[in-house]
């Protein structure tokens, strides 16, 4: 026979007597004595007590209302209990495990409640999330841990790493990832995202955003669109002081390539020239140009080109590897 699930307790819609805590001065049932030596007299004895119908279905009803309440989720439901819930106990309150750390315990569970602390994090699919906070939650979909956010601009479950810019190493974005190449997105569906650009200060106009491509910015396209930043060929670099302009470099800002400054003089004296800097000059071959018919205003053109020496191209770059650019999403 198949161990019953008590979805219903005994005696549901039957008449029952709640089982009294104490004991009673009349002898009845109690949680504290049980069944009293009153139950066992002779039923000829002025205090034999009958066993009611009304109290058996009471005490099964009770009883199988608490381990239906076990069998289907898992833990207790918090009730407020005389005295209090003992350390280490297990509640289910809100959609969360919360576990007692206080003796006596009887405030109510909740997360950031220094009496309760959140048992371990529910899954849920991130079509399905709480809508209240219930302490962190690990997403399916995502096999992350997600915690509650509240903000004028989002409230509800989001990654701490919502908005982060990634490597992408996969050929399609990952469930918690979006392509970071200017593309629009739903305000309805990304609104963690979306929440998250608000938030830090990253919504530019899209003429701001045309002339920055590849600032980490977004921009408020439409009422149910927003633009995502494109960050396609760009180099990641971390914050401090423009070594051009001695300004501070702001969370997200594009920064154009550079070469660092190079700077030189050249003198094409007969005999005696020199050079500084990246120029170099050998006074003996000019001494030869000139005795071979050159006069000084008729020195053939000097030609500086880097690639003579170095590994050139159209932007300076350092030795890279190519990902995907992504944000999490």
């Amino acid at each position: 026979m198949a161990t019953r699930i008590y979805k219903t307790p005994f005696a549901a819609t039957g008449d029952k007597e709640a089982l009294a805590a104490e004991d009673q001065p009349d002898g009845k049932v109690s949680l504290q004595a049980g069944w009293t030596p009153d139950y066992e007299l002779p039923d000829d004895n002025a205090n034999y007590r009958p066993v009611g119908r009304a109290e058996m279905n009471g005490i099964i009803g009770e009883i199988t209302e608490g381990l239906g309440e076990m069998q289907l989720n898992g833990f207790a439901k918090w009730q407020t209990v005389d005295g209090g819930w003992p350390m280490g106990a297990y509640v289910n309150h809100g959609g969360g495990i919360f576990r007692s750390t206080a003796s006596n315990n009887t405030s109510t569970p909740a997360p950031g409640d220094g009496s309760w602390a959140v048992a371990f994090p529910l899954i849920f699919s991130i079509t399905a999330l709480p809508m209240q906070d219930i302490g962190p939650v690990i997403v399916a979909e995502c096999a992350e841990v997600w915690t509650w956010s509240e903000s004028q601009y989002f409230t509800g479950y989001r990654s701490p790493l919502c908005g982060r810019p990634l490597d992408g190493h996969t050929l399609t974005p990952l469930v918690s990832e979006v392509d970071a190449t200017g593309g629009l997105l739903s305000k309805m569906s990304y609104a963690r995202l979306w929440g998250y650009a608000q938030e830090q200060g990253l919504v530019k106009t899209e003429a701001e955003w045309l002339a920055n491509r590849g600032a980490h910015w977004f921009t408020d396209y439409s009422s149910t669109q927003f633009r995502v930043p494109d960050l396609r060929d760009m180099f990641r670099r971390f914050s401090g002081t423009d070594a051009d302009t001695a300004n501070a470099r702001v969370l997200g800002s594009r920064q154009t390539d550079a070469m660092q400054r190079m700077t030189g003089r050249l003198s094409l004296v007969t005999g005696s020239g020199y050079g500084e800097g990246v120029f170099a000059n050998d006074p003996t071959l000019l001494t030869a140009q000139i005795q071979a018919g050159y006069v000084p205003n008729n020195i053939p053109a000097i030609k500086f080109d880097n690639a003579m020496q170095v590994r050139t191209a159209s932007e300076t770059r350092s030795t890279n590897t190519a990902f995907h650019p992504r944000i999490h999403a």
